[in-house]
């Protein structure tokens, strides 16, 4: 062990359980201050139900989430079913994954990286809004990042211990919400524009992805039969380029009130310096491998491709079944949080009183949108509506 380093790793667990506890405190923050909205109520409503009646959702055509409503049936038990105890599930889960934003900022981004990424993540509005928000969206992005760094150790290790607990996060996942497999195709490429690195683990890798499509096949077999046929999702059709802009401005400043490029122009700015600007010198190959993989800008085309594939493949799903808004690509943002934090790090490289002082001004603009969120009414206001049924019917 070097001289310091030992100091080194103290220090860096005290910014990043500082940076929990931030993530924690934003959260939680007026947590029952937005009324409950429908989904949120349906959650509730399947939750509060008998397990036993929620055991066949997961063979049911049509029914989404049913994992998410077993664990809120079995967390309602014990924290109960107000508003706060609901959602407070949701601000755990959003908690817990700043430090996996951190580890897999670790892999690509190195330790000054990562901690920028965690920083982003517990400061981010769209995740402090589904960290405040009584359905699966919170549990979906930690399930989503959580596969994604396993899934990168297990190709660097190739232990048998770390696909079978991939196997096991991802097909959990698909139970939580029916759209965390679009991370499945940037998992494939990653393997294929990755294969110098990870050749050795072919085989593994190949009976992973067979295995994986053992617990989707209940799912398939009613998808499947949808996309083949004209059904109405009630979603919008949309361009790729108008998903793209949707969810630039709303993984930047969810809830901000001036929807132009100028309220997000440091987001832009730090997305295409990490696109652009970015580089890392990459690991030695795996042993047996031919030739390295190339030295040049190899994470940012990484993380490129794990912010554009998900989106691509929804994209093309909606051409014959539109099923796009933003909340169902949450899968994406641990992709969006390490792009600024390497366009961060490309900046700082350059000039770093200027990193310094365009990355406070995110954090002032996700500061203030986390406080509009807390103190203005955004969601439909059904608490007013049942208080006053409730005083009519009483009248």
């Amino acid at each position: 062990m070097k001289p310091g380093s030992s100091g080194n790793a103290y220090g860096t667990r005290f910014v990043l359980l500082s940076l929990v506890l931030l993530a924690f405190g934003l959260r939680l923050y007026r947590l029952d201050y937005q009324s409950l909205w429908r989904d949120e109520m349906d959650a509730i409503l399947f939750a509060r139900g008998e397990v036993s009646a929620l055991i066949p959702l997961f063979i049911t055509p049509g029914h989404n989430g049913p994992l998410y409503y077993t664990l809120l049936h079995l967390w309602i038990r014990v924290a109960g079913d107000s508003e706060f105890s609901v959602r407070f599930l949701s601000l755990v889960c959003v908690v817990l994954a700043v430090p996996v934003v951190y580890l897999l900022g670790r892999r690509w981004l190195g330790k000054m990286g990562a901690l920028v990424a965690a920083l982003l993540c517990a400061t981010s509005p769209y995740l402090v809004w589904y960290g405040q928000e009584g359905k699966m969206y919170a549990l979906l992005f930690l399930m989503s990042a959580l596969s994604t760094y396993v899934y990168v150790l297990a190709l660097k290790r190739n232990r048998a211990f770390l696909w079978a607990s991939y196997v096991l996060i991802v097909a959990a996942s698909m139970y939580v919400h029916l759209l965390a497999v679009l991370v499945l195709p940037f998992h494939f490429v990653l393997f294929l524009v990755t294969w110098p690195r990870y050749r050795t683990a072919w085989k593994r890798w190949l009976a992973t992805f067979l295995i994986l499509t053992l617990p989707y096949l209940p799912l398939a077999r009613w998808e499947i039969a949808l996309l083949v046929r004209p059904f109405t999702t009630g979603h919008q059709f949309y361009q790729l380029h108008e998903i793209l802009t949707i969810l630039l401005f709303a993984f930047s400043l969810k809830a901000a009130p001036h929807q132009n490029l100028l309220a997000i122009a440091l987001f832009v700015f730090f997305l295409l310096a990490g696109l652009l600007l970015y580089v890392r010198g990459g690991e030695p190959a795996a042993a047996g491998s031919v030739r390295r993989w190339p030295r040049h800008h190899q994470e940012s085309i990484i993380l490129g491709l794990y912010a554009f594939v998900p989106v691509v493949v929804l994209f093309l799903i909606s051409l014959g079944m539109p099923v796009f808004t933003d909340r169902y690509l949450i899968t994406v943002v641990p992709a969006f949080l390490l792009l600024l934090a390497a366009g961060v790090v490309a900046v700082g490289e350059r000039s770093t009183a200027l990193a310094a002082a365009c990355l406070g001004l995110v954090l002032v603009a996700n500061l203030y949108v986390v406080a509009l969120q807390g103190n203005t009414r955004i969601k439909s206001d059904f608490r007013s509506a049942a208080q006053y049924v409730e005083e009519d019917g009483r009248g």
